[in-house]
C-alpha cells in the first residue's frame, strides 16, 4: 500500500491531481483511522493508463467509463472466449453466404450470358439461311 505522497512520487503526478482522480473516482483508496489515504499497487498501472488516455486526449468522463468496463465489468474471460467465438463463427457463415452469394451471381450472368449466344446463334443460322437464298 502506498501513501499518497509515495503514489505521487512514483507516478511523477501531483497530490493534488492524485486527490482530484480520487474524489471523482478514477482511483480508488482505503483511507486510515487518521484520514491518510493508502493506495494498492495497482493503482500506478491505472495511473498510467489515464496518463495514455489524456494523451489521446481522451475526457476523463470517458477514461474513467473505459476504466469501470475493464475493471468493473462481470465479464470475466470465459465469456469473452466465448463472444469472440460466436464472432468468428458467424464470419465464417457469412463468409459461407457470401460465397453462395458469389456464385449465384456468377451463374446467373453465365446463364444470362449463354441466353443471349443462343438467341444470336439463332439470329444468326437465320441470317445465313437468308444469305444462301440471296446467293443462289
Amino acid at each position: 500500500m502506498l501513501k499518497i505522497g509515495e503514489l505521487a512520487k512514483e507516478s511523477k503526478t501531483s497530490k493534488r491531481t492524485l486527490d482530484y482522480y480520487t474524489n471523482i473516482g478514477l482511483l480508488d483508496c482505503i483511507r486510515s483511522e487518521k484520514g491518510y489515504r493508502y493506495y494498492d499497487e495497482h493503482t500506478l498501472s491505472r495511473l498510467e493508463y489515464i496518463k495514455q488516455c489524456q494523451e489521446l486526449h481522451l475526457p476523463l468522463t470517458e477514461i474513467k467509463e473505459r476504466l469501470f468496463v475493464t475493471e468493473k465489468s462481470n465479464l470475466d474471460k470465459s465469456e469473452f472466449e466465448i463472444q469472440i467465438n460466436r464472432i468468428k463463427y458467424d464470419m465464417e457463415h457469412l463468409s459461407a453466404e457470401l460465397e453462395e452469394i458469389i456464385e449465384a451471381v456468377n451463374t446467373l450472368d453465365y446463364e444470362g450470358n449463354l441466353r443471349i449466344l443462343n438467341r444470336l446463334s439463332v439470329q444468326a443460322e437465320r441470317l445465313q439461311k437468308k444469305l444462301t437464298v440471296f446467293s443462289l
